[in-house]
């Protein structure tokens, strides 16, 4: 570690100098830190076809890093949604995911349930139930990113400090 002394009439002109320096400690302070929060939010990331947790990725980006998921629904999972009336044949997808009913009728992810003789009555029930809970509630947020934050901001810290040493 090294000590320089300088006159405090020359400060501006010494910080313009290390101006670059230090962006691009920044820059790669907070691409290491992006790439130790993403295991956190992936672990905090609800899955079930596996989609939203395959989707995070993190990328060199002007002025720094971004930690970012390119799954269409991750806004959704993230923030929650307000009240409305959800497609129906993904609902019931999930629904024999999940519950496991009806399972030799969902062998392929292209087959069509709009018939309700497709699947069983429980089966047909729970996805209605769902949708019609989705349409009257919404749906809860999961902040995987948001309660994140502060851990991400540690990182970001520990990472400046390694690099400005």
């Amino acid at each position: 570690m090294s000590t320089e002394t300088v006159d405090i009439s020359q400060l501006g002109a010494k910080f313009r100098g290390e101006r670059e320096k230090m962006q691009e400690v920044a820059e790669e302070a907070m691409h290491a830190a992006a790439l130790r929060s993403m295991p956190a939010v992936v672990e905090d990331t609800p899955s079930d076809t596996g989609q939203a947790r395959a989707g995070w990725d993190v990328r060199q980006a002007p002025g720094g890093a971004d930690l970012f998921n390119d799954a269409p629904h991750i806004g959704i999972l993230e923030g929650g949604s307000r009240p409305h009336w959800p497609p129906f044949e993904p609902i019931l997808r999930w629904v024999v995911r999940v519950f496991g009913i009806d399972a030799e009728n969902a062998a392929t992810s292209r087959r069509s349930y709009e018939d309700e003789n497709d699947v069983s009555n429980e089966a047909y029930a729970i996805a209605r139930a769902v949708q019609a809970k989705i349409a009257k509630e919404g749906t809860e947020p999961k902040w995987m990113v948001r309660d994140n934050l502060p851990k991400m901001g540690e990182f970001l810290r520990k990472e400046t400090e390694k690099r400005l040493r």
